[in-house]
């Protein structure tokens, strides 16, 4: 365990938990530290029947979400990345959180309403499915009363909406899933870095990118994702390269525009 890079994370999330962001990078929309959201309001489960679960998935960490539903549609192999370094921690709370609460415990602790992480109870399970970092990570944070969460807007409903797991039946699916084996990696990164730090003989067979489109320059992603991002999809995999909303005022996006298709995997003949 390197408790000088995790004591670092806590130095950060302690400054964003005072001032509610960094203010070594105000400047910068998302940062090595900031707020975590505590859930989506993306609609990821229409996403189940459209894309492959069955390999190896790519996605933002943000609230962890993407994570458990992936696990949920059956995949084994997840690899994370986000900019905010203070999401792996969360991700990986809310991942212990299935594997020991109840479903009512669970959205208790990690309640849409309010976030009670701070239930000395309740974190007292969870802790228990906590690696040593990650455990040493939320001690100090509980142990500060600190507040780490980016709260929305969205009503109640739409939440529960976008989360399959949200029903207790898929709940307890779920935490039966995650009891099993599962490799689950973290990179920081942002979308534009990030193809320099994955392994270049992997493979993916879905990779998703939640909304980061409405936070960069889109021809600049668009050449990301034909030049660099394609290169790590299997044989007819997918990016979700926009966000899929149908609620609340926002626009409903066609699914065929939410995604690019892998490669071109037919052989130029010779002319």
């Amino acid at each position: 365990m390197n408790k000088t890079k995790i004591q670092r994370d806590i130095a950060g999330a302690k400054r964003v938990g005072k001032f509610g962001y960094d203010p070594y990078n105000k400047n910068n929309i998302y940062n090595k530290y900031g707020k975590i959201y505590y859930s989506n309001n993306e609609r990821i489960n229409f996403y189940h029947d459209k894309f492959n679960y069955d390999g190896s998935i790519l996605c933002v960490a943000s609230s962890g979400d993407h994570m458990l539903h992936s696990l949920l549609n059956g995949s084994k192999d997840i690899t994370l990345f986000d900019v905010n370094r203070l999401t792996k921690y969360y991700c990986m709370l809310k991942l212990a959180g299935v594997k020991t609460l109840s479903y009512e415990e669970f959205f208790k602790y990690f309640s849409i309403e309010k976030l009670n992480i701070k239930n000395k109870k309740l974190y007292t399970k969870v802790r228990n499915a906590l690696s040593p970092e990650d455990r040493y990570f939320w001690d100090e944070i509980i142990k500060e009363g600190l507040s780490l969460n980016n709260f929305y807007n969205d009503s109640n409903l739409s939440i529960h909406k976008n989360n399959v797991y949200h029903n207790k039946e898929f709940y307890y699916v779920l935490k039966e899933i995650v009891s099993g084996p599962n490799s689950i990696k973290f990179i920081e990164s942002d979308v534009f870095e990030l193809s320099n730090k994955l392994d270049k003989d992997k493979k993916f067979s879905s990779i998703f990118l939640s909304n980061i489109s409405d936070y960069v320059e889109v021809d600049k992603l668009k050449k990301l994702l034909e030049e660099d991002l394609k290169k790590f999809l299997i044989k007819d995999g997918l990016i979700q390269t926009k966000y899929y909303a149908d609620y609340d005022g926002m626009k409903m996006i066609d699914y065929e525009d939410t995604v690019i298709i892998k490669k071109d995997n037919k052989k130029k003949k010779n002319v």
